[in-house]
């Protein structure tokens, strides 16, 4: 679990994170504002059967239309 490169916001990542775990998952995360190259290093080393990653929309949005 981790936060999309560009993106500093973990609330969300976080709750989602506390809540796998109390649910009994092994969860690694990777942090905030993480590249794409530390996400797939993590998925070989760990080779988890779940990936998920959080990112507040607008900070990642590149195309806006009002």
């Amino acid at each position: 679990m981790g936060v999309f490169q560009g993106d500093v916001h973990d609330i969300g990542k976080n709750i989602v994170v506390a809540m796998l775990r109390g649910a009994g998952f092994y969860v690694v995360d990777l942090g905030i504002d993480v590249p794409p190259q530390k996400f797939i290093e993590a998925i070989k080393k760990e080779n988890p059967q779940i990936v998920e990653a959080s990112s507040y929309i607008s900070t990642t949005k590149t195309n806006s239309r009002s």
